[in-house]
């Protein structure tokens, strides 16, 4: 046990009060007395100071944490060195407490809360991955809290770092079995996707309340993530949907080599999932949560099944079944007696009757057609003189002789007509031939992955995937429309240019190829998709300042105070970076910033400077 008690120092740290222990350290809140701070500091315990692997633990810790620089991970301030007689690592105060009591006092989580906070985690994590850290502890515990509803994810001290050695003994396991990779349970090798699974398992707790691989003792937690099956995810939480559940049953795969490859996945569908939900800023939904979960939960309810409601008719009624069928399942889930929805499904399925009863009349009639031609044929030639064939000319043909009448059969809730005959003569013979006239827009509703024929052209169903989603399609030229009303629409098979303009013309150039759309091989072949990333345009910054000061963004020199500085922007149309301005003479000034593709952010920082 650490023998500081409050109001003692540790370097130029005054100690105010305990707030955690743990197996190889105690966490102090503290004051830098110097900058007037409120600080973390983990100090090791005593009777791990003459222990080398202890201290290189937390030399380790110390180093992770240093090579991270992101909203959602704690910043480092200090640490004691190896030489010192005590060591410690000061790290920014998070005050806001930890995952695991916030779920204790505010679940259920709604299906957008679990994804926000998910999404922060998983943020923080692909940045970690990037700069070679690889946690191996990701729990509710070591994830912290701030007032703004930022995730901070701490407690680096069994980190693996790339560029180091090993030090995990032997048959030793390190980090905590309900959240533990297989790999880490058998000793495998170690990487991102250990991180990977134990996130798998957060999600799934946050999403259900409930533990992924439960068991009465930590023997046979451990037996049961090696060897067992999560929960159904679908059963247990509805509301999250089929996608959601799906992206946790990838991460929670027993073979590393199955599970997503990479948190930048899983952020990004955590976003699109987000936007379903038309959730836009994730930290402001947690921070109202938080505040107030009762009305929050009431308030989400309805947005979310309103929202929900609209875009699955929208996807129904542009071929999207599934993905309608998979809106209104979620809908169902927050509210089984939604008359609405039900009312629709009524109809649907009514529809799906009637579509049902029209293809078994129809093929009757084919039958009885192919039998009548048939009799009619073997007749005739019974009939005729050897050697010569029994023509019908046109001048034979009775004048009074009635045509064939068109055939009409009609989709239930579309007037259009799904199928006319036109009689054509054939000039050598004199015999009538039907022709079929197919509408392609019948046709989707009965069966959108087959090809059809219009007017002697094969047609193909195709999927739009741009990024981003807020964009108008052009195909071949013309406006298609927004990819909101035609992420599924029908092509002829062949060559098309197609165009992805975005609506924010600021943000974003526009992205354009040829693309072939190729015929299906079978007719349960999905449909093909048509996918392109649009190119951000960089963000700009002007930082003014009461004196002259150099800039640095997430740690890089980039500039100094009243100068324009461009910032790119790869993978997504904003990011929080972390923004310093420093001078001589001066306190370091520090601020989170969100910088948007193709706009300017001013920014103002008042320096404390010594006179």
């Amino acid at each position: 046990m650490n023998v500081f008690k409050p109001g003692e120092k540790i370097g130029k740290y005054k100690i105010v009060e305990v707030i955690g222990r743990g197996g190889m350290a105690t966490v102090f809140r503290g004051v830098d007395e110097d900058l007037d701070r409120p600080v973390a500091i983990k100090v090791l315990h005593p009777h791990l100071e003459n222990r080398d692997e202890a201290k290189e633990r937390f030399r380790r810790e110390a180093r992770a944490i240093a090579k991270i620089s992101h909203p959602n991970i704690v910043e480092i301030f200090d640490y004691s060195g190896e030489e010192s007689e005590t060591s410690y690592i000061v790290t920014q105060l998070v005050s806001g407490g930890n995952l695991k009591e916030l779920y204790e006092t505010h679940n259920p989580f709604p299906p957008e809360i679990a994804a926000a906070v998910a999404l922060q985690i998983a943020e923080g994590l692909e940045v970690a991955h990037r700069a070679g850290v690889v946690h191996r502890d990701v729990k509710p515990e070591n994830l912290l809290l701030d007032k703004n509803g930022i995730i901070k994810i701490a407690d680096f001290g069994i980190a693996h770092l790339k560029d180091a050695g090993n030090m995990t003994a032997t048959g030793q396991i390190l980090g905590s079995p309900y959240y533990m990779s297989p790999e880490q349970i058998l000793g495998g090798p170690i990487d991102e996707k250990a991180d990977i699974f134990s996130f798998g398992s957060l999600l799934f707790w946050l999403l259900t309340g409930k533990i992924a691989f439960e068991g009465p003792n930590p023997h046979a937690i451990l037996r049961n993530i090696v060897e067992k099956e999560a929960g159904d995810l679908e059963r247990l939480a509805p509301a999250a949907g089929e996608d959601m559940a799906q992206i946790v049953k990838r991460c929670l795969a027993k073979n590393p080599h199955e599970r997503i490859n990479s948190l930048s996945e899983i952020v990004s569908f955590l976003k699109d999932y987000l936007k379903i939900s038309e959730v836009e800023d994730p930290r402001k939904e947690l921070k109202e949560f938080i505040e107030n979960p009762e009305k929050y939960r009431e308030e989400r309810k309805k947005k979310s099944i309103t929202i929900w409601t609209e875009k699955a008719v929208r996807l129904n009624r542009n071929g999207a079944i599934q993905e309608a069928m998979n809106l209104f399942n979620r809908i169902l889930a927050l509210d089984p007696e939604n008359s609405e929805v039900l009312r629709f499904l009524k109809k649907v399925e009514s529809a799906r009757v009637r579509r049902k009863a029209v293809r078994w009349c129809a093929s009757v009639a084919v039958s009885i057609a192919i039998f009548a031609t048939a009799f009619w044929a073997g007749a005739t030639l019974l009939s005729g003189r050897p050697g010569e064939r029994n023509l019908i000319t046109q001048s034979e043909k009775k004048p009074n002789a009635q045509k064939p009448s068109n055939t009409n059969l009609e989709i239930p809730g579309n007037q259009e007509k799904q199928e006319s005959s036109e009689n054509i003569n054939n000039n050598n013979t004199g015999n009538i031939i039907k022709k079929k006239t197919l509408n392609p827009r019948a046709l989707k509703e009965n069966n959108p992955n087959w090809i059809k024929l219009l007017k002697g052209e094969k047609i193909r169903e195709v999927r739009f995937a741009p990024k981003p989603k807020t964009v108008d399609i052009y195909v071949d030229g013309k406006l298609l429309g927004s990819y909101f009303d035609y992420q599924f629409t029908t092509l002829p098979v062949g060559e098309h240019i197609i165009r992805f303009e975005p609506k924010d013309k600021e943000c974003c150039e526009p992205a354009e190829k040829k693309v072939k759309v190729y015929p299906p091989k079978s007719e349960n072949e999905p449909p093909q998709i048509i996918g392109m990333s649009l190119s951000f345009k960089p963000a700009s910054l002007i930082v003014f300042s009461n004196k002259p000061a150099e800039i640095l963004i997430n740690g890089t020199k980039m500039g100094r105070t009243g100068e324009f500085i461009e910032i790119p922007l790869d993978a997504e149309p904003s990011k929080t970076v972390n923004l310093t301005a420093s001078a001589n003479g001066c306190q370091t000034w520090k601020k989170e910033v969100t910088i948007r593709a193709g706009k300017k952010t001013n920014i103002n920082a008042d320096l404390s400077c010594n006179q």
